[in-house]
């Protein structure tokens, strides 16, 4: 069951009501603008929450003087609930990549890191890395990357991280994209590969996070500096993800050179910017935000990454 494209749990505790009693849960419709189901007849998202059968039956109850959950009191604890779970599979990639050593980000998408990271307003001043960093002339004083022509000491040649103070800067990007992570809606399809839920899930603006085998080429014969093109993609079951990167934007020299090249099982982060379909296959092109290698676990029996 789902809502707003993300897996139901029950809206009207903070433990769900279905991991306690095991229940089923039901999809309630609540009145839109005052206006009762009986008398909207809408199925609208808006007009829906997810509620256990005790509490589904409590919210249809005619004692309106034993009523506890009111159509606000359930329209209320409904849009907290769709909020807490909007960013459960990025909450889910940060507790791997913070827990698990072995978790690595093979490639960031500087750029487009840093725009998000304005337009989230995230606070960039806050790394123990920033001093070092500025001293350095790598980053400004309103925390975003310079130049590497700018810099000071050694510059990077065949990929951004190509310098001696490449860990500094590293875990510096790796805090931003922390932040930035944890401030957006993300919808894993790894494990929902189908043409049916992926045409219900993904449109068009939406990020996703896809883990599994993914084909890497290269796109031009350029090795230094930035427009070392290469393009990524995933196929499956008539279903294709593909997306462009820059290799100038790998975070190490394996990475570079090794990492994302030929076949290799990754999770990688996108903004989908096109959705195409027709009767062979079911097209994603995206922008990609990032990828990582080894985010993989079975632990408590789910297959997250």
């Amino acid at each position: 069951m789902r809502l707003n494209g993300y897996v139901a749990f029950c809206s009207c505790s903070a433990v769900p009501c279905a991991l306690r009693f095991k229940q089923k849960l039901l999809l309630s419709h609540c009145p839109v603008f005052g206006v009762h189901f009986s008398t909207s007849h809408s199925h609208a998202e808006e007009n829906l929450a997810v509620l256990c059968l005790n509490d589904h039956s409590e919210a249809h109850s005619k004692k309106e003087i034993a009523l506890t959950f009111t159509p606000d009191r359930v329209r209320a604890i409904r849009d907290e609930w769709v909020k807490a779970v909007k960013n459960q599979d990025a909450r889910t990639i940060l507790e791997l990549a913070e827990s698990k050593d072995w978790c690595r980000w093979d490639y960031i998408n500087h750029q487009r890191l840093f725009e998000l990271a304005l337009s989230k307003e995230v606070d960039l001043h806050s790394s123990r890395f920033l001093g070092q960093l500025r001293s350095m002339n790598i980053v400004d004083t309103n925390g975003l990357l310079c130049e590497p022509s700018e810099w000071t000491g050694t510059k990077p040649v065949y990929h951004l991280y190509d310098f001696g103070s490449c860990i500094q800067l590293l875990a510096y990007t790796r805090d931003v994209l922390s932040k930035v992570l944890n401030d957006i809606d993300i919808i894993d399809i790894s494990n929902r590969w189908s043409r049916t839920e992926i045409s219900t899930l993904v449109q068009p603006g939406q990020f996703i996070a896809c883990s599994g085998a993914y084909y890497f080429k290269k796109e031009s014969s350029s090795n230094k500096g930035r427009n070392q093109f290469r393009r990524a993609y995933r196929q499956k079951g008539g279903i294709l993800l593909e997306f462009p990167f820059d290799g100038w934007d790998c975070t190490s020299s394996t990475a570079w050179g090794s990492h994302l090249r030929g076949r290799r099982h990754v999770l990688a982060i996108c903004l989908i910017n096109k959705v195409t379909r027709d009767d062979k296959r079911f097209k994603l092109t995206g922008s990609c935000l990032a990828i990582g290698a080894h985010f993989s676990t079975q632990e408590n029996g789910t297959n997250k990454y």
